[in-house]
């Protein structure tokens, strides 16, 4: 699968790996301190990671680690435990997938299962989601809508979204973490600072409506 302008290749469930790097040390070895971030991972032609890039833009090489058998020059979305050596390279230690919540529309359902929600904030080019959805281990889809834009007190824009989430046939037995992205300017482009973007969920406890910046 080539990616595309602007998006980015969703992990496979096999591939929801965790790498533990050196995990039988002796008892009195001294672990590294891991830094936990979002980022993008970026492939070579031969499908190897070789570049890591937060949202704040700090990139870090990452070639050399045995993180293989990705798409070729494809971009992935990924939760990183890594630790940089202070010269430009980063050693990953964890990686989780995260998933593309694009708009709603004909191959997407809208409908608002529920989810709870452990954190939804801004990342650079990204609006990002920490959830928490009941699962036996089943497929779930999620996406978002757009609802209404308003004009905020900071003499802004206000852009009201709301994630749908389609429960399917998975019941809902235990939570797991699911992290996601989407692109702010799929929302709205040209965006000031006294923009905002409300975000409407429907919750165990309730639709809640959470607050972050446009820009």
């Amino acid at each position: 699968m080539k990616p595309q302008h602007r998006a980015w290749a969703l992990f496979p469930l096999a591939l929801f790996l965790v790498f533990l790097l050196g995990a039988c040390g002796k008892e009195d070895e001294a672990y590294p301190s891991i830094v936990t971030e979002m980022a993008c991972l970026y492939t070579d032609r031969n499908g190897q990671m070789t570049q890591m890039v937060l949202d704040d833009g700090t990139t870090y090489d990452v070639s050399g680690q045995k993180l293989t058998g990705y798409h070729e020059s494809a971009l992935y979305r990924g939760v990183c435990g890594f630790v940089p050596d202070g010269a430009g390279k980063a050693k990953i230690y964890t990686l989780y997938p995260v998933g593309n919540i694009r708009e709603a529309g004909d191959s997407i359902s809208e409908k608002y299962d529920y989810t709870d929600v452990k954190s939804i904030w801004r990342g650079g080019a990204f609006l990002n989601f920490h959830l928490s959805p009941m699962t036996q281990g089943g497929e779930q889809e999620w996406a978002f809508k757009k609802d209404s834009v308003s004009t905020n007190t900071l003499g802004g824009t206000t852009y009201f979204i709301s994630i749908c989430h389609d429960q399917g046939d998975d019941p809902q037995a235990y939570h797991v973490n699911y992290y996601a992205s989407m692109f702010v300017d799929s929302i709205a482009q040209n965006r000031t600072p006294q923009d905002s973007i409300n975000v409407a969920v429907h919750t165990f406890d309730g639709l809640r409506h959470y607050c972050v910046s446009g820009e």
